[in-house]
C-alpha cells in the first residue's frame, strides 16, 4: 500500500547528513552504470511551466519521477516511487523541502571532493531559499570559518546571515559588494535567478571551488566567460542533462567553439574516484538538479518513515 508524505514529514524525517549519504551512494551507482537518469522535460504554460524528470535504480528496486508547476501562481512539487518487484506504487511525496535538501546536497558532496582544504573560508551569492540548504550542507563537510553573503536585497540578506549564524553556529556575514564573496574564498557558491553573471572570473583566486547551482535555463547564467576560462576542471551532475540546460556552459560554447563537453567530467566520477583532482587548481561544479538526486533521497525518506512510522496510507 502506498504511502503520502507531507512537507511536514519530509523535514521531521531527513537530515543533510542522510541526504549526504544517499546521493554519494547514488552517484556511485551511476558512475557505474547502474543508474538511469531522463533530463528534465517542461512545457510552458502562459505565467507558468511543468516539468517532469525521471530516473531508476535498479539495485534499490525504485523507479519515479518528480513533477512540478511553478510560476507566478505559486509552486507545487511531488515525487512519485514505484518498486521494480510488483510495479507498484510506493510512494507520493510533497517535495519543496527534499528539492531544497538535495541541491543543498549535492553542493556539498562535490565540495567534499573538489575542495582541498578542511577549514574554509567561502562566499555565496543568493539568501533565498535554497541557499540555506548550500551552506549547512557545506557545513556538514567543511569547517567554515568565514561566510560572506551577497544579495541584491541587502535587509533580506541580513536576516538570512543571522537566521544562519544561529542554526549552524557559525559566522555569516551580509555585503553590499558582490566582490567580498569572491576574493581569497576557498569556495564559492551562486544561487540565484540572475540572468546575467553575478560572479566574475577576475575575482577568483587559485586553488577556489565554485559551486554554480542557480541556472538551470539554457539562456541564463550565473558566471562569466573569463570564471569558466580560469576553471581547470568542469564537473556535472548529469551530461545530458547539462547539455541542455547548464546555461553558463551553453553560452559559453557559442562564445569559444572549442569548447569540447568531452573535457567536462561527472560528479559520479569523482565521488567513485575513478578521477583524481589535480591540486591549484580552480574548479567549478554546474549542478543542474537531476532526478536521480530526487529518487535516492525518497528512497532514504522512505526506509526511514517504515522504521518511525510515518506518512499516511492511501487506499
Amino acid at each position: 500500500m502506498a504511502k503520502f508524505f507531507s512537507e511536514k514529514d519530509v523535514n521531521q524525517l531527513l537530515t543533510m547528513d542522510e541526504a549526504i549519504k544517499s546521493l554519494e551512494e547514488a552517484f556511485i551507482a551511476s558512475s557505474k552504470k547502474k543508474i538511469i537518469n531522463i533530463p528534465r522535460n517542461r512545457i510552458d504554460i502562459e505565467g507558468s511551466n511543468f516539468n517532469f524528470m525521471a530516473a531508476s535504480w535498479e539495485e534499490k528496486e525504485i523507479v519515479g519521477y518528480k513533477s512540478y508547476v511553478a510560476g507566478s501562481k505559486g509552486l507545487s512539487f511531488h515525487v512519485c516511487i514505484y518498486s521494480l518487484k510488483n510495479n507498484r506504487l510506493l510512494a507520493i511525496i510533497e517535495a519543496n523541502r527534499l528539492g531544497q535538501l538535495r541541491t543543498g546536497a549535492a553542493t556539498g558532496i562535490a565540495t567534499k571532493f573538489l575542495c582541498q582544504k578542511d577549514s574554509i573560508s567561502m562566499g555565496v551569492f543568493g539568501s533565498g531559499f535554497q541557499a540555506e540548504t548550500q551552506i549547512e550542507a557545506i557545513s556538514n563537510v567543511k569547517k567554515i570559518t568565514e561566510c560572506i553573503v551577497y544579495s541584491r536585497n541587502l535587509e533580506r540578506s541580513q536576516q538570512f546571515c543571522q537566521k544562519m549564524s544561529e542554526k549552524l553556529k557559525i559566522p555569516v556575514n551580509s555585503t553590499s559588494d558582490p566582490e567580498q564573496c569572491a576574493v581569497n574564498k576557498d569556495v564559492i557558491v551562486t544561487i540565484t535567478n540572475s540572468q546575467e553573471p553575478v560572479l566574475k572570473g577576475k575575482w577568483l583566486s587559485p586553488n577556489t571551488h565554485i559551486n554554480a547551482a542557480g541556472s538551470n535555463v539554457a539562456n541564463r547564467r550565473e558566471i562569466d566567460i573569463e570564471a569558466i576560462e580560469r576553471s581547470d576542471l568542469i564537473v556535472v551532475d548529469d551530461m545530458n542533462q547539462a547539455k541542455i540546460e547548464c546555461g553558463d556552459l551553453i553560452q559559453y560554447k557559442k562564445i569559444d567553439s572549442t569548447f569540447d563537453w568531452s573535457n567536462v567530467c561527472l560528479l559520479g566520477d569523482l565521488v567513485a574516484k575513478k578521477k583524481k583532482i589535480p591540486e591549484n587548481t580552480i574548479t567549478l561544479f554546474e549542478s543542474q538538479g537531476i532526478a536521480l538526486e530526487d529518487i535516492a533521497i525518497a528512497h532514504t525518506l522512505l526506509k526511514k518513515s517504515i522504521k518511525e512510522d510515518r506518512g499516511i496510507y492511501l487506499n
